[in-house]
Parts: C-alpha cells; sequence; structure tokens
C-alpha cells in the first residue's frame, strides 16, 4: 500500500472529517475474517478509529443490543447475552466466520464492509433485522431489535470452519401456531448473501405445513443467479442445495417451539 498518511483520532467529529475528504483518499480501517490483498486497496490514507470506543456489546433496557463495529468477532461469541438473543444466532455464526486467532483480531465492521467472507453472519444480520447507525457520517454500531425468534441454520461447506458453499438462517416469530413474521437468508446462490421475500410471503400468515415449506424452499431457486458458480459448486448445484437447506432450516426453526 502507498499510504502517505495514517490517523488516529480521539473523537467521532475528527474521524468524520478526515473520512469525508475525496483527496487523498481516506479510508477506515476495518479487519475483516478474509484478509485482502493489500495492493488491491487504493488507499492513500487510513483512519484508525480505536480510540472512538466502538468495541463494545451492549444490551439495553428494552431487550435490544447494541454492537459497535470494531467489536471483536471472538466478543460475539463470548457475550452470554447473545447467546440467549434469538436462540444464539449471531455467536453461533460469528464462531464459525474464522478460526480463533481470526476472530481475536476481525471484528464486526470487517465483516459488513468486505464484500466476501464470512457469508454466515452476514445470513444473521439480515434474519435478525440488524440496522447500521452512522454518527458523523460513518457506521459505528450495529443495533438489533428486542425480539424472539426461533432461529436456525443450515449450510453445506467442504470443512466444518470452511466457508460455506451454500447457507440458509431462518428466523420465524410464532403466535398460536401461525408464523408471524418470517426471514429467509441465503448466501452461495448470488455475489451477496440475500433475503427471499419470496418464501418469507409465503411462511408469514400461515400454519406450517409439509407442503408449504416446499412451497417456501422452491422460491429460493427463482431468487438464485443462474451464472453464478465457482471450482466449489456449480450454479445448478448451488440452486439445489438452497433449495434443500432452506427446508431444512425451517423446520429445525419451527420444531425449536416444541422443546420450549
Amino acid at each position: 500500500m502507498a499510504l502517505r498518511e495514517y490517523h488516529r483520532p480521539k473523537e467521532p467529529k475528527s474521524a468524520s472529517q478526515l473520512l469525508r475528504r475525496t483527496q487523498p483518499i481516506t479510508k477506515a480501517i476495518y479487519l475483516s475474517p478474509r484478509p485482502s490483498a493489500l495492493h488491491n486497496r487504493k488507499w492513500e490514507a487510513a483512519v484508525d478509529l480505536s480510540n472512538l470506543g466502538l468495541d463494545r456489546i451492549q444490551t439495553e433496557s428494552d431487550g435490544s443490543v447494541r454492537i459497535g463495529v470494531l467489536t471483536p468477532l471472538q466478543d460475539i461469541v463470548d457475550a452470554q447475552h447473545l447467546k440467549q438473543y434469538a436462540g444464539g444466532l449471531l455467536p453461533k455464526c460469528a464462531h464459525i466466520a474464522g478460526h480463533l486467532g481470526l476472530r481475536n483480531v476481525a471484528n464486526i465492521g470487517g465483516v459488513l464492509t468486505t464484500e466476501k467472507g464470512a457469508p454466515e453472519l452476514r445470513l444473521a444480520l439480515l434474519a435478525l433485522d440488524a440496522r447500521h447507525i452512522s454518527t458523523d457520517g460513518f457506521i459505528t454500531e450495529l443495533r438489533l431489535p428486542a425480539q424472539t425468534l426461533l432461529t436456525s441454520l443450515h449450510r453445506v461447506a467442504r470443512t466444518p470452519l470452511d466457508e460455506a458453499i451454500v447457507a440458509v438462517a431462518v428466523a420465524l416469530r410464532r403466535e398460536d401456531n401461525i408464523v408471524t413474521q418470517a426471514r429467509v437468508t441465503v448466501s452461495g446462490i448470488s455475489s451477496t448473501p440475500v433475503r427471499i421475500e419470496t418464501s418469507e410471503e409465503i411462511l408469514t400468515s400461515q400454519a406450517l405445513t409439509p407442503s408449504l415449506i416446499d412451497k417456501a424452499a422452491a422460491a429460493t431457486v427463482s431468487a438464485a443467479d443462474h451464472t453464478y458458480d465457482d471450482y466449489r459448486g456449480s450454479s445448478e448445484y448451488r440452486r439445489e442445495m438452497a433449495c434443500l437447506l432452506t427446508r431444512r432450516a425451517v423446520e429445525t426453526a419451527w420444531q425449536r417451539e416444541f422443546k420450549t
């Protein structure tokens, strides 16, 4: 990298002023669990946000959760209150985002700002309706709304800790045997993780039946990019896995209600 400047501001306003510059090209430092080659970064100035207190996890009185963008992934794995939130989906996905060494270095901001890597964690954030909060023009934290959800993650990968070829995360809210809210998120069928709103609409406001689950699972195929493939899996394989994993994820999330 041909860095000309390195800054470590002590207040958000100073960081914002630096990041709003167009010359020199200035970027904030976030650490991803999937590091990219430095020569691909056309930066001229870097802004270190470590003095701004953005590495905290906080649960509010209403049950919502705030996560600073510099929070290490291992802190998310270890947070006891997150293990109780929405079935522990977020810590589970953070755990498989990388090995222990990477989880202690990488932060949630790195996941948000990197196109590839940690697909399961990005699926969890989509399924849990996480919102990006900006202060002075740059993202400072994520906020997760207070909610009681039945969640499930299913994935196919070459090894347990390898990046998923295809993964599906599902979050359901259930009242009186009826699904009142559904989130179906899939990675591995397009260049970025996506919500399958068609599947969500099929599942919502109805009691689940095998035929309804099959219909929702089949809807993931229509959302797939039919040209998306790589050496790990063809587009046909990815579509088939998305359909299968969606069916399994919905069934698993729904059945968890009977165990509580």
